[in-house]
């Protein structure tokens, strides 16, 4: 609808053509330090922090924190990363705690960590993206890139030791991964 989104460190704006909307921590007090904003036509607007997440209401203006919006769920911690919606729920990447996947349609949650079966190369996540094929990117923070199979059974292993920043898809079909040192196709 012509809006956007602009997360910083101190706070989240929303721009529109003639208007802008500040929600910074004076809104609510954990809406700084962004690291994720995704809309997605089926579940709405999350905003990832480093102080957890949050889903933007329209209607009430309102940024809810996600135990707000789903009282019976937990997450392992706030310290996020990144996030990544496709279309069965959210993927959370925490600083320290490893991967969570959490279910919108059963509200469960499942954890990847260097310790699961399948095991991921580092426990911080600092980058999601989904393939067209459906396979999980994982970026970590010196892990390298890690690859999630569809059936969530296997994790391919990539660019060991690099820290992945980005993840992002080209209009070609590529995905664009970048490092802290470098940047591949």
């Amino acid at each position: 609808r012509g809006n956007f989104w602009i997360g910083t460190y101190s706070g989240l704006d929303q721009a529109t053509p003639t208007h802008l909307d500040f929600f910074g921590s004076e809104k609510h007090q954990g809406l700084n330090s962004l690291v994720a904003i995704q809309n997605s036509n089926q579940y709405g607007l999350w905003v990832a922090t480093y102080n957890g997440l949050f889903r933007y209401t329209e209607e009430t203006r309102q940024h809810l924190m996600f135990e707000q919006v789903f009282p019976q769920a937990k997450i392992t911690n706030n310290k996020l990363m990144s996030m990544n919606i496709d279309n069965e729920g959210i993927w959370l990447g925490h600083r320290s705690s490893g991967l969570e996947f959490f279910s919108l349609r059963k509200q469960s949650t499942t954890t990847y960590s260097e310790t699961t079966d399948p095991a991921l190369s580092s426990n911080s996540i600092s980058a999601l993206l989904t393939t067209e094929s459906g396979e999980l990117l994982i970026g970590t923070y010196g892990g390298g890139l890690n690859v999630l199979s569809n059936d969530r059974n296997e994790i391919a292993y990539f660019l060991q030791k690099h820290r992945v920043i980005m993840l992002q898809h080209s209009v070609n079909g590529h995905v664009w991964v970048g490092t802290d040192s470098s940047l591949f196709i």
